[in-house]
């Protein structure tokens, strides 16, 4: 998706130091955790359902996962309302 692909283009253009493998490791899931909040803080009030439910679950799913639950959420409200 668009969103993923954007995240991907500024990732290029980090210059970062790492020490060692595990700091790639852990720097990639910060960033993870700061975009799928980033995200889910961007929905409007209609989805703060959908948007309670992912954070409560421990640990934070991926951010495809997280996009893929706000669209079927999105989906199943705009059927429901007609």
């Amino acid at each position: 998706n668009a969103l993923i692909r954007y995240w991907q283009q500024l990732d290029i253009l980090e210059d970062i130091k790492w020490h060692c493998v595990d700091d790639n490791k852990q720097y990639k899931q910060i960033l993870e955790k700061e975009r799928i909040y980033k995200f889910l803080l961007g929905l409007n009030k209609e989805l703060d359902e959908v948007r309670g439910r992912i954070l409560s679950i421990n640990p934070l799913p991926s951010v495809r996962e997280v996009f893929s639950e706000v669209c079927r959420e999105e989906s199943r409200k705009k059927l429901m309302l007609g």
